[in-house]
């Protein structure tokens, strides 16, 4: 019994530790499932751009590439980290539900068709291509009904 409300305590207070990281003291913290959790870290206009490329003997050459604007919401997230696709496209699509409005707002009267959202996770650290410390991150971008998510996969950015 004992344990089981210690458990119960930790699911329900995990938030609440999330403000003893420095990028979220003093910013709302909220719940992304799966003993995960996080707090905004800036919503912003960006591109995403999408090629395709076919190989031609040796080398490759780009047959298409499109770019678009995008609203890119960005949250810090901590807690239980997971590769599994289905998990951590329900985080990004619950993110972009919850922010899509702020993303509207904030790109008012500009012309853009999706929404991109990456999650970092600055307590994941990892070695980058050159030996550099980066953060591990994951990310998607959706139309704007938070639908249709391309995921970007996890990587690691500097």
């Amino acid at each position: 019994m004992l344990r089981a409300i210690a458990i119960g305590f930790l699911v329900l207070s995990g938030p609440a530790f999330a403000q003893n990281h420095p990028e979220c003291r003093g910013k709302e913290m909220f719940d992304l499932g799966g003993d995960a959790y996080g707090c905004m870290r800036a919503i912003e206009k960006s591109s995403v751009i999408s090629s395709q490329r076919r190989g031609i003997g040796s080398g490759s050459l780009t047959v298409s590439r499109n770019e678009t604007t995008s609203a890119t919401i960005g949250v810090y997230a901590f807690g239980k980290y997971t590769d599994n696709f289905q998990k951590s496209n329900a985080r990004l699509r619950q993110i972009c539900k919850m922010y899509k409005g702020a993303a509207h707002k904030m790109m008012a009267g500009q012309d853009y068709k999706n929404i991109s959202v990456i999650l970092f996770w600055p307590e994941l650290k990892t070695k980058g291509n050159w030996g550099q410390v980066v953060e591990k991150t994951q990310g998607g971008s959706m139309n704007l009904k938070c639908k249709q998510l391309r995921n970007f996969g996890s990587y690691s950015s500097s």
